[in-house]
């Protein structure tokens, strides 16, 4: 009897090292795919009388975090959405995600540009959704 819980113990320690090796391995595996860069922003984009007008929401990490948004033209087919950030000292800042809208108006082509965007200096990623304009 004594001899089989032995055996049986040894197999339950096998098993689980077993099972441990073959998660840590498809662990990695799946974790190959995944991307681990930021979010891509949504941009509508809504294109009027010659100009595009951008809106959105940026999450930022704080509460007291205010965002400030301009276009700027880097040549003649290429503008970038500058983001930049700044913490509001007249409200309570507490490390929450939050919200903040946004929007830009940049008079250029409908068609035949580029936007990128920057955030603090940093370039990010945006998706850029165009919306047709609402009739009045």
């Amino acid at each position: 009897m004594g001899s089989m819980l032995r055996r049986l113990a040894v197999f339950a320690v096998i098993a689980c090292a077993a099972s441990y090796v073959i998660l840590f391995i498809l662990g990695a595996i799946s974790r190959f795919d995944v991307w681990n860069g930021p979010t891509p922003i949504v941009v509508r984009d809504t294109y009027e009388g010659g100009a595009h007008t951008f809106a959105g929401a940026l999450a930022v990490p704080y509460t007291c975090d205010d965002v400030l948004v301009r276009v700027v033209q880097d040549s003649t087919t290429t503008y970038a959405l500058t983001f930049n950030t700044w913490q509001d000292s007249a409200i309570r800042c507490l490390p929450t995600d939050a919200t903040r809208p946004f929007e830009a108006t940049v008079f250029a082509p409908s068609t035949g540009v580029t936007f990128d965007a920057t955030m603090d200096g940093t370039a990010i990623p945006i998706v850029i959704v165009e919306q047709d304009v609402q009739p009045k």
